[in-house]
């Protein structure tokens, strides 16, 4: 390129900076997405694996059922290959953290051996490490794990009744010196123990000094490494591993066989002691069920005793009652008897006062006589006091001899008679006043007697009173104390009830107890006469030989990280198809608006590549600006940020950013290719025209009226605004289509992102709600028929916080599709009860989503196999075992699943397949309300029983799975960011060049008298149409693009969803409206700034 061209090509990026720095953006987006999505994945395996590098990662763990001694580990370190050995001790104890019992993992601390790194050597982050005995160091704090501080002590639990803390390390009390990371635990998920609940809470360190076991529990083992073989999530590590595992293997049988004798001597001696101690807790256990059966008939005989009590005492009651109404009876005579004598008691009262008041008036009425009376007799007598001296006087004259004249003779003979009459008047009154005091005497006398009689009457009727009131206190006494007696009866009667209630729940629980003693005790036998016949059959033991793929952090963590490589398979090539449709169109608006100066340069005699090379080096520089900008931020932000999303789930020390060259340069390539051929394309297409051709304007296409004027329904009735939009928007195609596609591209990858969140958090739900129904999941020691579980059953049927339970057979097991060599890793599930099954698992038809019956003669398999192996109904499927045996097994139905790959069978399908006896390995359980509530107490009292292995609940696998989406959410919201950002340019650069490409146009219209709102709406209404045409077609593009992202993604063993939520077409549509409508708020000003002198401006 000359030095013109030169300074016209830096010109042009400074005219043009907005269109450059577009494409500079786009092509950063892109690639920038690309590395750093892509390193993501490489650098969180690099990270870890520096981590377990500097660290000394075991590469082996062996464990074995009855430990290690010295010359196991002599063996171990004699072994070809093997660099280094160090045994270890540990243990799963119980800690009591704010009132419950949680699980903690004690491992000695690794220690050095002839002057080697310790293997998993701890990484102190605070503190130091224990240096003498009751010293300890645990896991560094996190969200998820117990918060101590240095200085703390903690306190060891044994994890059962029957074995003491001593058993196990030598003091229980523990200072905290430190806090440390392990790379055996870069995951907060631990893994499972038959301790508590199942789950570990966290762990910590001791010195092995004080550990209470006379042999090792655990040996780890480190290889000696080629540095290709020392990635530890690479393939060729695990295949260079694996040739080991044969080697420990058999030197776990020679090993094992040397110590059989010990071993079984020492197991027969626990037998023995176990055997006796059952035996006294049986005494024990019988005496206590003697003592209740005695109980229980003492009860019985004070109940019947009590009984009788009541009998007699209604009894007496009856006869108080009638003694009672007697004397109630009596009582009411005597009141009647009473009332009538105070009648006539009354009636002589009445008798007496009319006495009384006639003898008053009597006495009254005598008196007054009695007065008149005396006063005549007063006359009377003062008459005979006069006359009788008359007469005296007369009389002495006759006695004298005297002689009365006449006169004084009538005088005195009248004297005389008045005095005679005077003296019978006198005797007369007195003898009538003597009358009358005798009458009145008598009538008083006889009102006396009356009173007295009345008096008498009334003491008599007085005592009567009394007496009936006594009578009737005694009968409220006897009545008050007839309904105390009744009272008491009813209490007794009560008493009796509960009594006899009591009695029939000590029946029920003695019956209950008799039940269990014969079942535990059962159980108990039958647990050690499966031990003898373990012992009698004992091979020679077994050593569990586990790599660094059995530590459920490391593999989780590798799964994690795949899924994230996956999709940094799929997004960025989105974005470099985006990139590559802006940059044709901004390389095409380009050319077309310098086409004079294009045939300016070509009549001036330039080479057609050196102009081209103008648009070319245009594109490129803006491309490798745009990708070195990508590079470093992708680099420096998105590996780091996908890394932090899982801090909820993993804990390294150290991240390290894994670049790889590579990538970088496919990211840089497909950035330049994108860019830099379109624009050499575009820039031949015109320079294959002469001189005078590109230095006129490009004639204008012919008009044609667009399809809607062909119909006039329609067209007549809109306004002049919806016509011109409507033109502008079919008129100019390519702009339609790129804008479209454009709006399209940014609306699929932001639906695709939420759509891969959706599908992903549905599988627990959908797997452990409406597939699995049951709460709980106990996996078995030993596997046995049902008669030889039957004990076992038993105890779970027996357990009031369990509402059913069922039996089944699950084993892992290879399937491939009958004459192909590719093999699945199947679960095979096979149920004690076809009657039963149906409750714990919910079979639906892949399709049609109806229900699916599991019969004697079918073979249910999942989807997801059927997939994997291209299978259909009627197929035949291979079913085989490590040992060696296969059976073919006709397909019947497929049903819909999304997590492990299972076959169904019937217990009579399996007998038949197998040709043996179905033993069972596995209980499912459904659990009351109570049950439900207390999910961690049954774990723990199950967990302590000989025959269980793990127990795992529903609801813990939910939060677990629910701790994954919350991690994916943080990556969701990455990709949406990213789709966001690449949306809003993508529009702003489309509406830019649709603004100058219609300046003119624009200017033209506001010389016409256009508002500046009106010219705005000009250009707005056509972006927010194409916005919402691009939105329904990207909608639709990102359903596809979502389940092709879902299907890169997904696991042998998972199947997510296809379906995307509803608010999720609403978000991706929401976010790429809002950014149109950004997008013209923008460009307000710069329409607003055209010049209306644009319009005189000539086309020339």
């Amino acid at each position: 390129m000359t030095s013109s061209l030169k300074k016209v090509f830096f010109r042009q990026i400074k005219d043009t900076k907005s269109r450059f720095i577009s494409i500079l953006l786009i092509v950063a987006l892109g690639v920038g997405f690309f590395v750093g999505v892509k390193a993501a994945s490489p650098s969180m395996k690099y990270s870890a694996n520096k981590f377990f590098q500097s660290n000394n990662l075991m590469d082996y763990k062996i464990m074995s059922d009855y430990g290690f001694q010295n010359d196991d580990i002599k063996a171990l370190e004699a072994l070809t290959g093997v660099s280094q050995v160090m045994p270890s001790y540990s243990a799963d104890l119980l800690v009591n953290n704010e009132g419950s019992n949680n699980v903690v993992r004690v491992q000695a601390v690794p220690e050095v051996s002839d002057g080697k790194q310790p293997i998993n050597e701890l990484k102190v982050v605070e503190g130091r490490l224990p240096q003498k005995s009751g010293e300890c160091v645990v896991e560094s704090n996190s969200d998820t794990s117990v918060k101590y501080e240095i200085g703390d002590t903690i306190e060891l639990l044994s994890p059962s009744d029957d074995k003491k803390i001593t058993d196990i390390v030598k003091t229980s009390s523990f200072k905290i010196v430190g806090f440390v990371e392990s790379p055996q635990y870069i995951a907060f998920d631990k893994g499972i123990t038959q301790v508590g609940d199942g789950s570990i809470l966290n762990y910590m360190m001791i010195s092995a000094k004080d550990f209470a076991y006379s042999r090792y529990t655990e040996v780890f083992l480190c290889v000696y490494k080629p540095k290709k073989y020392q990635s530890s999530f690479e393939e060729d590590y695990k295949s260079y591993i694996a040739d080991y595992s044969s080697k420990l293997a058999s030197l776990g049988v020679e090993r094992v066989e040397v110590n059989k004798e010990e071993i079984v001597t020492q197991a027969n001696e626990k037998i023995d002691s176990a055997r006796k101690e059952i035996d006294a807790q049986k005494a024990d256990a019988q005496a206590d069920l003697d003592n209740g059966k005695k109980q229980v008939e003492e009860a019985e005989a004070a109940i019947a005793e009590k009984e009788q009590e009541i009998i007699d005492g209604e009894a007496q009651i009856q006869a108080a009652e009638q003694q009672l109404a007697d004397s109630e009876a009596k009582v009411a005579d005597g009141w009647n008897q009473l009332a009538a004598g105070e009648a006539q008691l009354n009636e002589g009262i009445n008798e007496y006062n009319a006495g009384v008041e006639q003898y008053n008036a009597a006495y009254s009425e005598y008196m007054a006589q009695r007065e008149v009376g005396e006063a005549q007799l007063n006359q009377a007598q003062a008459q005979l006091d006069t006359y009788g001296p008359l007469i005296n006087g007369l009389q002495e004259i006759i006695d004298n001899g005297g002689v009365l004249s006449s006169v004084l003779q009538s005088q005195f003979d009248s004297y005389i008679i008045q005095y005679n009459d005077a003296v019978a008047q006198v005797e007369a009154g007195k003898q009538m006043i003597a009358d009358a005091d005798n009458q009145i005497a008598a009538a008083k006398a006889q009102l006396d007697s009356s009173a007295a009689q009345i008096q008498a009457g009334q003491n008599e009727i007085n005592t009567q009173k009394a007496n009936l009131t006594a009578a009737e206190k005694q009968i409220a006494d006897g009545k008050a104390q007839l309904e105390q007696s009744k009272a008491q009866i009813a209490d007794g009667k009560v008493q009796l009830e509960n009594g006899k209630k009591q009695l029939e729940e000590s029946k029920a629980q003695l019956e209950e107890g008799q039940k269990e003693f014969d079942t535990q005790f059962s159980l108990a036998e039958e647990e050690l006469n499966q031990k003898l016949k373990e012992i009698e059959n004992l091979s020679n033991g077994k050593w569990y030989i586990f790599t660094r793929d059995d530590n459920p952090g490391y593999t989780s963590f590798a799964e994690d990280a795949t899924r994230i490589d996956g999709i940094a398979s799929v997004f960025p090539l989105f974005f470099f198809i985006v990139a590559a449709l802006v940059c044709l169109t901004t390389m095409t608006r380009m050319v077309e608006e310098e086409r004079t100066q294009i045939g300016t340069f070509k009549a001036l005699g330039y080479e057609n590549k050196t102009i081209a090379a103008k648009y070319f080096f245009y594109a490129f520089l803006a491309a490798i600006t745009g990708s070195i900008l990508g590079i470093v931020v992708g680099l420096l932000i998105l590996p780091k940020t996908i890394f932090h999303s899982y801090d909820a789930m993993y804990k390294l020390p150290i991240f390290a950013v894994k670049i790889s060259i590579p990538v970088i340069i496919i990211a840089v390539v497909c950035a330049l290719l994108c860019t830099c051929t379109v624009a050499y394309l575009v820039a031949y297409r015109e320079l294959k025209l002469n001189p005078a051709t590109l230095m006129r304007p490009k004639a204008p296409k012919q008009g044609k009226r667009i399809f809607l004027e062909k119909i006039p329904f329609i067209w007549n009735k809109m306004n002049f605004s919806s016509k011109v939009t409507t033109r502008n928007i079919f008129r100019y195609k390519a702009r339609f289509i790129m804008t479209v596609l454009g709006v399209a591209g940014c609306t699929a990858l932001i639906l695709a992102a939420y759509g891969l969140k959706d599908s992903i958090s549905v599988v627990v739900p959908k797997q452990y709600g409406e597939i699995f129904t049951y709460d709980t999941m106990m996996n078995l020691k030993y596997e046995g028929t049902l008669d030889e579980k039957k004990s076992l059953k038993d105890s779970i049927d027996i357990d009031k916080r369990v509402k059913s339970s069922m039996m089944i057979k699950q084993s892992l097991m290879n399937g491939s599709k009958a004459n192909d060599d590719k093999e699945v890793q199947i679960r095979l599930f096979v149920p004690e009860s076809l009657d039963k099954f149906k409750d714990y698992v919910h079979l639906l038809d892949k399709d049609s989503e109806s229900n699916i019956e599991l019969t004697d003669d079918n073979v249910v398999i999942t989807e997801k196999l059927a997939k994997l192996l291209n299978l259909s109904v009627g197929d035949t499927i291979t079913v085989g075992d490590d040992a060696g045996i296969t059976v073919d097994l006709k397909i019947s139905s497929i049903v819909e699943n999304y997590v492990y790959n299972y076959v169904y069978l019937s217990r009579k399908m399996y007998e038949e397949k197998f040709g043996e006896d179905l033993k069972l390995n596995t209980a499912l359980l459904k659990l009351t309300e109570d049950g439900k509530a207390h999910e961690d107490e049954v774990a723990k009292d199950w967990l302590k029983k000989n025959d269980i292995l793990v127990v795992t609940s529903t609801s813990y696998v939910i939060s677990s799975f629910e701790d994954i989406i919350s991690s994916l959410n943080s990556v969701v919201v990455l990709m949406i960011i990213c789709a966001a950002a690449l949306a809003f340019v993508v529009l702003y650069n489309l509406t830019n060049i649709n603004v100058a490409e219609r300046m003119r146009e624009i200017a033209t219209i506001k010389v016409l008298g256009f508002t500046e709102k009106e010219s705005a709406n000009y250009v707005y209404r056509e972006n927010i149409v194409l916005s919402v045409i691009g939105i329904a077609v990207g909608l639709v593009m990102g359903i596809f693009l979502s389940n092709y992202i879902v299907s890169t993604i997904e696991m042998d063993i998972v199947m997510f969803g296809r379906s995307i939520h509803g608010i999720s077409f609403i978000y991706a549509a929401t976010f790429t409206l809002v950014f149109t409508l950004l997008v013209n708020v923008s460009m307000y000003g710069k329409l607003n700034n055209i010049s209306m002198v644009e319009s005189l401006k000539s086309v020339e």
